[in-house]
């Protein structure tokens, strides 16, 4: 009886933590991605050689227009990779 008890209040606990925690719906994520890789190319963009500028623009437009075209996966995928990029700060 005990270890039934502890069981299904075990699965109460786990049931409610996991409703706290939602993740943004992918479209969202997609439009915030797109505008901090914006924000950080307009940030550091000195800090960047022609061709890594244009690879980091390349990526933000590819996200862009899986947006228009609701491919939120691609979109995030192409705009935190641009992210990634440039967050270290590192130039190539």
């Amino acid at each position: 009886m005990y270890s039934k008890l502890v069981v299904l209040l075990t699965g109460v606990v786990l049931v409610a933590a996991c409703a706290k925690h939602r993740t943004e719906p992918v479209h969202i994520r997609c439009e915030k991605g797109i505008k901090q890789a914006n924000q950080l190319l307009h940030k550091h963009s000195n800090n960047y050689d022609k061709a890594m500028k244009t690879r980091l623009q390349n990526l933000i437009k590819s996200a862009k227009i899986q947006q228009q075209h609701e491919q939120y996966i691609g979109c995030n995928d192409n705009a935190y990779r641009a992210i990634e990029l440039m967050e270290p700060n590192r130039k190539k």
